[in-house]
């Protein structure tokens, strides 16, 4: 599966697709809802669909491991803040 879930870890990996954004701006929304500490894990996501890119983009949850992908990962990391725990 490319997106699972924790109580406040997002975890995306391999392709994520276009299906998977709404599944992840709805998780992303409720938790800033409950004021939870959100991000994602990346380090294993290969491509993310435009739409789970502008999903991040638009909610900012925080980067916990930056995908391999250069573009993605520069593009993120320089709209994203980075977990330093």
């Amino acid at each position: 599966m490319a997106l699972q879930f924790d109580q406040q870890l997002a975890t995306l990996s391999g392709t994520v697709s276009v299906e998977e954004a709404e599944t992840l701006a709805t998780w992303l929304k409720e938790q800033m809802v409950a004021t939870n500490p959100l991000g994602v894990a990346m380090a294993d996501c290969e491509h993310v669909h435009a739409a789970v890119l502008q999903t991040l983009l638009a909610l900012k949850p925080r980067l916990h491991s930056e995908p391999k992908a250069p573009l993605l990962r520069q593009v993120l990391s320089h709209h994203l803040d980075t977990a330093t725990d």
